[in-house]
């Protein structure tokens, strides 16, 4: 049995790669656990929904 295709706009085809220390890593796997989600679905969130501090230049 496999699982149903997933609509074409629902697919996710790009993949973002970043590097963290050991403490970066944790913190999010700890905080993702705590909110009953995978790290993935969890950083999406984050991305997505979360707020983003940027620094403006002069």
């Amino acid at each position: 049995m496999t699982r149903p295709q997933k609509e074409s706009d629902m697919k996710r085809e790009h993949r973002v790669t970043i590097r963290l220390t050991d403490t970066e890593f944790s913190i999010i796997e700890n905080t993702a656990e705590q909110a009953d989600m995978s790290i993935s679905e969890y950083m999406r969130k984050q991305i997505m929904e979360g707020q983003v501090n940027t620094k403006v230049s002069a």
